[in-house]
């Protein structure tokens, strides 16, 4: 078996960047249950990108799996990047100056504490200072606070973890996208508690799942069916009677269109209806039983909480993306649309139909993609149908936001016999 360092001192002079635990098993004396137990022994040693480690470790998807034991230890964590703040640099090694005899004194510093030295290293001086940190000489690295948001699927939204960023991972991804981290779990003190955060070693970003040819092919041939594609819809929500052509119409937003240059692939639908005509009740399912779906209501959501926003914290800045950013490749539930404000409504329709979110807020100048199909519900004006004015007029959202839906439903609660029966 090869030496494990003397393995990836081979892979950096070829250039490369990253290399998997599994290579790393299978090739070299790599000591995987060490390396579990004690990481801080492997991370000067470990400069790389880890790739391919699902499985390796304790994993970290929900807070609720979070335990006492996972920390100093290698986890694998896995959610949506939700936030993320700017760039900046901390003194791993410093290099200490006394402002008394001019002695130079090394020192390491833990993350997130810039102590100076105790005493003067000089046995002249040997004073407790003061102290001054010379950055030129100091060995600086680059780092990044970010949150990770467990999945859509996994919970309501919580926040799972705060992890911390270094080196190449900085700016490696942007918030909204699904990625899979390995990291030790830290703590770090606070005035009466321990605050937990993941220090990354590697990332890995996570596409939107990809259909092989055949698979197309195959989808293509069961589809040309009519019937086949019926039986499918009506698995939607199926505890709910009728509505087929609403499902049908849910199915070809599930499924999405064709994605081209200056044309949006993915398909809005907008439900506006009499109270008790299911929309909520599909929407809901559709948060439970999709993956990468997020569900929000008008009246809780504002444009900030929809797109994305920039929050100060502390001293610095940290951009946050909002529903739509991390429903990207997804889709995103809306319900009770019409009572949001006004001037939200108005802010939404462009990152329908542009499909990216854009921020220019402090020292953030970034475009998020929001490539997600809305499906949309909300209630008529006066709260049902007033079957002697026209529909449209019934509709308590703008022309512009209107426009944006490719599917309109205007769902009526009439008294018929047959079909009350069957909901009954």
């Amino acid at each position: 078996m090869l030496d494990w360092k003397d393995y990836i001192e081979s892979l950096k002079r070829k250039g490369k960047r990253e290399v998997s635990v599994e290579e790393l098993v299978n090739e070299t004396d790599f000591p995987l249950e060490e390396f579990q137990e004690k990481p801080d022994n492997f991370l000067n040693e470990i400069d790389m990108f880890f790739i391919d480690f699902h499985d390796f470790f304790p994993s970290l998807r929900r807070r609720a799996e979070l335990s006492p034991e996972m920390i100093n230890r290698v986890v694998e964590v896995e959610g949506i990047l939700a936030g993320m703040s700017p760039p900046a640099f901390f003194p791993k090694c410093g290099v200490w100056q006394c402002k008394r005899c001019g002695e130079e004194i090394f020192k390491e510093h833990e993350f997130g504490k810039i102590e100076p030295p105790a005493l003067c290293t000089n046995p002249a001086c040997a004073r407790k200072g003061p102290f001054e940190l010379i950055l030129s000489l100091s060995t600086l690295y680059k780092f990044q606070w970010a949150t990770i948001q467990e999945m859509p699927e996994n919970s309501l939204g919580d926040v799972l973890c705060k992890v911390v960023f270094k080196e190449d991972h900085v700016d490696s991804v942007f918030p909204g996208k699904h990625i899979r981290l390995l990291g030790v779990l830290r703590c770090m003190p606070r005035k009466n508690s321990f605050s937990y955060y993941v220090e990354t070693i590697g990332v890995e970003l996570i596409d939107a799942y990809e259909l092989a040819e055949v698979d197309i092919e195959e989808m293509a041939r069961f589809f040309d069916d009519d019937k086949n594609f019926n039986e499918i819809a009506e698995k939607i929500a199926p505890h709910i009677a009728g509505l087929s052509e609403v499902k049908r119409s849910i199915l070809l937003s599930l499924f999405g269109g064709v994605r081209e240059k200056h044309r949006r692939g993915d398909i809005h639908v907008l439900m506006v209806g009499d109270p008790s005509t299911a929309k909520s009740s599909i929407l809901s399912w559709l948060a439970r039983e999709m993956p990468n779906t997020v569900y929000s209501t008008g009246r809780g959501s504002s444009l900030a909480g929809l797109t994305a926003s920039v929050i100060k914290e502390g001293d610095s800045y940290s951009l946050y993306a909002g529903a739509m950013v991390i429903a990207d490749d997804g889709i995103l539930c809306l319900d009770e649309i019409e009572k949001m404000n006004k001037e939200d409504r108005e802010q939404i329709h462009t990152a329908m139909e542009q499909q990216f979110v854009a921020i220019h807020k402090a020292k953030f100048n970034v475009r998020l993609r929001s490539r997600c199909a809305v499906i949309a519900a909300g209630n008529p004006v006066e709260g049902r149908f007033d079957k002697h004015r026209p529909l449209a007029e019934q509709i308590k959202l703008d022309p512009a936001i209107i426009s944006r839906f490719d599917f309109i439903w205007f769902l009526e609660d009439k008294p018929e016999e047959e079909r009350d029966e069957k909901i009954a």
